[in-house]
């Protein structure tokens, strides 16, 4: 399959998003990216086990894996409200800005479609469809996703240069993908059955998160050593398929794809052979640390910290610049990649006071805030950082804070609006493509996604 798609005013365009031709251009500005998240892979709250970018052993890795939600009574469909001006700055036109929309966030969170500043981003990622093992690609909660995605679709004429795409997989949801990638038959079946849901939607692409080919995902995966020459077959067939309804629909449609932020799980990708079908490929900067290692540590650290006491190599690959140091090493434009963030911290159980809990032993995580240690954005900057029990920590190596309280014992890893701030600009100063967050609902005051325009729209001044 040639890795030219069309051509416009004159010029050959690659497998890039068409947003990026306007960029590029100076026509004018749209979207395109991929998947989920950096330590563990997940469709749901993460829980306590959730992996790190660590290789896991039964650990996962990836975006917080959330466990997969019993979906309650499916509440009556929302009034499409009419959009207000946003106070703060919109996504910009010439990075990427893509959020993570949780299916579930609508149950106990009660955070709808409409609570989404469509706005402020330039792509909106819906976790999560499932795949069968004969390639059909199916909703994951038959109850909430019609819901979810007929509000979704309502937008679309309020905001014309977002994007929204349908993300497949996650942490929970991969464990089929590889028979699903296995043959040519189940293949075609994955493409087609996920197009015709966003056919069905109005939706502007589709966004693969198998974590992971090759491995280094759930446990109960089924993995084979063709996995990563299977999944170049599976986005060629994507890419051919969405083609093909870019001429039926007179439409463009992007394919993108997150990846694992760790070069021990990432390596196993065939990354030359991937690149020209991909629009934008979302690493997963998050899930360094968590408690399924032996000693706090932080999450999503900037860089290698002289005293980590970590294996050697370990502590050199797992940080954000070490993770992007080696995808810029790989061939694919740098513009192509897209550096994930989190909107929510990770907490540890049975801490001393040594160090203010850093590098310290943990018996077990305390109660997050919807599941056992992990907490979003917003509970930690509400209940948290405003406690006469916690103090705030700041690393400035790291370049990220930490919360710890004494009198509970407790250490807890998040990023504040100043290490988002670090992250964002370092996102520019690399000549990256943009900013990927999981998710919306762990930031539902916006603080952090506001940071992130603010700097992609003022950075370097």
């Amino acid at each position: 399959m040639s890795n030219e798609r069309r051509t416009d005013g004159g010029r050959t365009v690659s497998r890039q998003s068409r947003r990026w031709f306007l960029r590029t251009t100076g026509v004018g500005g749209l979207v395109g990216l991929a998947g989920c998240t950096g330590g563990d892979g997940g469709d749901g709250e993460a829980p306590e086990e959730t992996p790190a970018n660590e290789t896991p052993t039964t650990t996962p890795e990836g975006t917080p894996a959330e466990e997969t939600p019993t979906p309650e009574e499916t509440p009556t469909p929302e009034e499409t409200p009419t959009p207000e001006e946003s106070e703060a700055y919109d996504a910009p036109d010439d990075y990427e800005v893509v959020g993570y929309y949780t299916s579930w966030a609508r149950y106990a969170r009660d955070y709808v479609p409409y609570d989404v500043p469509k706005g402020k981003i330039t792509t909106m990622n819906y976790a999560f469809l499932d795949v069968e093992k004969d390639g059909q690609v199916i909703l994951g909660d038959a109850g909430g996703d019609p819901e979810n995605l007929s509000a979704f679709q309502s937008y679309k004429e309020d905001y014309p240069e977002t994007e929204f795409l349908l993300s497949i997989g996650g942490w929970t949801f991969s464990g089929n993908f590889s028979d699903a990638a296995m043959t040519e038959e189940n293949r075609e079946r994955f493409a087609s059955s996920a197009i015709k849901i966003m056919q069905r939607y109005d939706f502007d692409g589709l966004d693969i998160d198998w974590e992971y080919p090759g491995g280094g995902g759930h446990p109960d995966n089924t993995v084979r050593e063709e996995d990563p020459e299977n999944f170049v077959l599976l986005l060629e067939e994507c890419r051919d398929q969405l083609d093909a309804a870019e001429n039926e629909d007179d439409a463009e449609y992007s394919l993108t794809m997150a990846s694992s932020a760790n070069p021990e799980i990432a390596g196993n990708l065939l990354i030359e052979e991937i690149e020209p079908y991909l629009d934008h490929i979302l690493v997963m900067c998050y899930d360094y640390h968590g408690s399924w290692g032996e000693l706090t540590n932080f999450q999503t650290p900037m860089y290698e910290l002289e005293n980590d006491p970590r294996d050697e190599q370990e502590a050199a690959q797992l940080n954000v610049d070490a993770s992007i140091t080696w995808w810029q090493d790989q061939p694919i434009p740098n513009e192509k990649l897209v550096l994930g963030l989190a909107f929510y911290g990770r907490s540890f159980d049975d801490v001393p006071a040594d160090n203010d809990g850093l590098y310290q032993s943990f018996d077990g995580t305390p109660q997050g805030t919807w599941s056992p240690g992990v907490h979003d954005y917003w509970d930690l900057a509400q209940n948290y950082e405003t406690s006469d029990t916690y103090e705030k920590h700041w690393h400035d190596e790291a370049k990220v804070p930490w919360l710890y309280s004494a009198e509970e014992e407790v250490f807890i890893t998040y990023d504040d609006s100043e290490s988002i701030a670090y992250k964002t600009e370092y996102a520019v100063d690399n000549d990256l493509g943009g900013v990927m967050f999981w998710e919306h609902y762990g930031d539902k005051n916006e603080v952090l996604l506001d940071t992130v325009n603010e700097r992609l729209h003022e950075y370097p001044e």
